[in-house]
């Protein structure tokens, strides 16, 4: 993992859905979502300056999609992120 924040080859794709061939890019499973499953969708450049215990964190401390990635965006911000940040929450009802 700590290779990774540093190889000079991190922001090169080897898996990621939507290939222009229509082959698959990464690997798939289907799942039964239930109330209050949190999904989050977010480019790199949120994980660049947000670490998984403060995304976890973030994501429990409510209960508005909305505020919680209005919330790892503005920590993506603080955290140093020098990439595009992008996000996107879902809450299952």
């Amino acid at each position: 993992e700590e290779d990774a924040k540093t190889h000079r080859y991190r922001n090169v794709l080897y898996r990621y859905l939507g290939t222009k061939d229509g082959s698959s890019g990464t690997d798939a499973c289907e799942i039964t979502p239930q109330p209050g499953d949190r999904y989050v969708l977010c480019s790199d450049g949120v994980t660049d300056g947000v670490d998984d215990d403060r995304i976890l964190a973030l994501l429990q401390s409510g209960n508005d999609p909305q505020i919680a990635a209005q919330s790892l965006v503005e920590a993506a911000l603080e955290g140093g992120s020098r990439d595009n940040i992008t996000c996107i929450v879902l809450v299952v009802d």
